[in-house]
């Protein structure tokens, strides 16, 4: 994406792009919990595979896609609108998720004209000026909506002549998806304001900055409070206010940081070593909504939950679950905290290959297990975490009912029988013993120590 490199001061001659909607009242009916795999919605291929097909230019290899909503384009729509058709609105979150790497956005009363305004209140970090803004020149990759007497438009700026010190007097060249036949057309811009491009009926209103970045070369004080992104390895960095890369070591914290903090994409590795080693990391973050509908994996434990809809994790209690989960299409997210998980919940109900509803009726935990305690709890095998068999024991890393799971992680039970016929498919147990202690493992995390005097399968 060498043309959205530049600053926004800039000489030379810029390409842009701009999208339409216009006329049409978007009924966004979007899924905004459904998992949206890298890389869909781009190549020459993907309108045609949604059933329509491109309209011949494209941006960072994002086409637009026709016919116009209400032809023949079949109202089952693709994951970034999922019923209407091929909206502006459609072309506007794909170019959003594929060239910026945010998640879409969504919403019934979502329409060309209030799109600009949503993203910039769910993306705050994105600056966002009014059309005719003294020195905001339109270049590759901002967003613009447009207004109307009905729903308006939203457009990506994506070729333009502007040339610094031309006054803002320049011309753009247009995209549009739901718009012209053609799927282009020319807009002047004058003293900084453009014009209703040739052909359509739509006001440029305001526009998101998106292209808005820092000089090509980061250093500490222009990278200050902002998200670097390698292009070359997906690589990315938090660079705090002293001008200090932290490393982003998984999904969730970077899809975090990126609401907060403005996105500097296309930096190379050798610029950010040049800052710093990404020590000590960035603080973890998650949100639900960026874990619903996902598997996550805790690097340290390898355990693995299931996040719902809502964004509240599942432990996933066996092998068996976790690929039936995977064969349905759900994405994992790995190197993953214990303490993420623990901030989006307590893991109950256990996951299953459907979608748990209800939580177990199982009787309030109590808040410690003493030394010399009875035990006698259902636990499973926290799988793919296998049991330790020697000559004389087996030692089962579990997760057991009525064990605090805000108190201890898992639960290790140590039984005198290593011929004890236990599988992923075994499932529930009933261990019936004496607390014997607890341990701390190396991360930190606590786990309640079992001497099991019988294991009934």
């Amino acid at each position: 994406m060498p043309a959205k490199s530049e600053p926004r001061s800039f000489t030379g001659v810029v390409m842009v792009a701009i999208l339409l909607c216009f006329l049409v009242t978007i009924d966004s009916k979007a899924d905004a919990t459904t998992a949206i795999p890298t890389g869909y919605g781009v190549g020459s291929g993907f309108c045609t595979s949604v059933g329509g097909s491109n309209l011949g230019a494209s941006f960072d290899n994002v086409y637009p896609c026709g016919p116009r909503p209400g032809s023949s384009f079949p109202d089952s729509g693709d994951l970034f609108q999922p019923s209407g058709g091929f909206q502006c609105t459609e072309f506007a979150n794909r170019f959003l998720f594929d060239v910026w790497h945010r998640q879409p956005i969504f919403g019934a009363s979502l329409t060309g004209s209030s799109y600009v305004d949503t993203a910039h209140s769910v993306y705050p970090a994105i600056a966002k000026f009014s059309n005719g803004t003294v020195g905001q020149p339109y270049l590759p990759g901002d967003i613009v909506s447009f207004t109307d007497k009905a729903a308006g438009h939203v457009a990506v700026v994506m070729s333009s002549t502007y040339a610094q010190g031309d006054g803002g007097n320049y011309q753009i060249a247009i995209l549009d998806e739901n718009g012209l036949a053609s799927g282009s057309t020319t807009a002047k811009v004058t003293n900084w304001l453009m014009a209703t491009p040739s052909g359509i009926n739509e006001t440029p209103y305001d526009f998101l900055a998106l292209a808005s970045i820092p000089p090509r070369i980061p250093t500490a004080t222009s990278a200050a409070n902002h998200v670097l992104r390698v292009s070359a390895n997906g690589a990315a960095y938090f660079v705090d206010s002293k001008g200090v890369p932290h490393g982003i070591l998984d999904a969730l914290t970077y899809e975090c940081d990126i609401v907060k903090y403005p996105l500097w994409n296309g930096v190379t590795q050798a610029q950010v070593n040049s800052l710093g080693n990404g020590k000590p990391s960035a603080t973890r973050c998650a949100q639900p909504k960026n874990a619903a509908n996902h598997i996550l994996v805790v690097s340290a434990t390898n355990t693995s939950y299931w996040a719902g809809s809502n964004g509240v994790p599942h432990w996933i209690p066996s092998a068996k679950i976790f690929d039936c989960l995977v064969n349905k299409g759900y994405s994992v997210i790995r190197r993953l905290s214990q303490s993420q998980i623990n901030s989006l919940g307590k893991g109950r109900p256990w996951a299953t290959c459907g979608t748990p509803t209800t939580a177990t009726t199982s009787p309030q935990p109590p808040t410690v297990f003493a030394n010399g305690d009875s035990f006698n709890e259902t636990c499973v095998v926290a799988w793919p975490t296998a049991p330790v068999i020697t000559q004389d024991s087996i030692v089962m890393t579990m997760t057991c009912s009525n064990v605090p799971e805000g108190e201890y992680l898992f639960t290790q039970v140590h039984y005198g029988d290593p011929n004890l016929d236990i599988t992923p498919d075994t499932g529930d147990v009933q261990v019936i013993g004496k607390v014997v202690g607890t341990v701390t493992s190396e991360f930190g995390f606590k786990e309640l120590v079992v001497a099991a005097s019988d294991i009934k399968l």
